[in-house]
């Protein structure tokens, strides 16, 4: 029966010292290599990863409606310039104290309020930027919606430009109610009494016409009375 050699400990203590010692220079040197290690994108991986979503089925098609506008994602220097002066024409504006309740030119975006705490939700809008209103008719349309987009709080999609009445709500959220639904009404009972105008100073020009009035003083029943903006919500 054979027995260890006890007096050779040493001898594997030492041993097992080297080992490590040689494993944490190997770990170094690997440390090293990799801060000089330096990524490549080559064509031959592109040639790996070519053909692993080939099918259809498994690609993710993004929606091309979120797409900027075109108009928005022209940021030519000539763009900027006009944007630029336009902030410095309406900067004490842009940077006043809104008052509540008070109409104002801008753009909004909506958010729903309560949805991380599993209430019934709430939809509002908020007020991203606002122009004054002598700065927007100096310039054109677009031209403002440019600036109100780059000089907004936020970025949107397809933002629209419209009459907003602020509400500061108790936390200093500045949400809005959109007003310009009632200059759409306005401009489509216009456009009915305008009709009704050209028609009516049309049939007075009619010889019956023209005899009535010789004859009785005064136009007939219906073309006494040209519709105007009293009463144009009635039309």
């Amino acid at each position: 029966m054979t027995h260890p050699d006890i007096f050779d400990c040493d001898t594997s203590i030492e041993s097992s010292l080297s080992s490590r010692t040689n494993s944490t220079q190997d770990l170094e040197n690997m440390i090293e290599d990799l801060d000089s290690f330096e990524l490549t994108d080559s064509d031959e991986e592109d040639d790996l990863f070519e053909n692993e979503n080939s099918d259809n089925s498994s690609i993710i098609v993004v929606n091309d409606s979120l797409e900027m506008d075109i108009m928005l994602s022209d940021v030519s220097q000539e763009v900027i310039d006009e944007v630029d002066e336009i902030h410095n024409m309406d900067y004490q504006h842009l940077y006043s104290e809104k008052v509540n309740k008070k109409y104002y030119i801008g753009i909004c975006t909506e958010t729903i309020q309560n949805d991380y705490l599993h209430l019934p939700t709430d939809s509002i809008y908020l007020m991203v930027n606002s122009m004054s209103s002598s700065t927007y008719f100096r310039w054109p349309h677009n031209s403002s919606l440019r600036y109100l987009y780059y000089y907004g709080l936020t970025a949107m999609h397809k933002p629209e430009i419209n009459i907003l009445q602020l509400h500061i709500m108790d936390d200093g959220t500045y949400s809005v109610v959109i007003k310009t639904f009632w200059l759409k009404i306005i401009q489509r009972k216009w456009k009915k009494i305008f009709k009704m105008r050209q028609e009516i100073l049309s049939n007075r020009l009619q010889l019956s016409s023209m005899h009535h009035r010789e004859v009785h003083g005064n136009w007939p029943i219906s073309l006494r009375v040209i519709p105007g903006l009293v009463g144009l919500l009635c039309y």
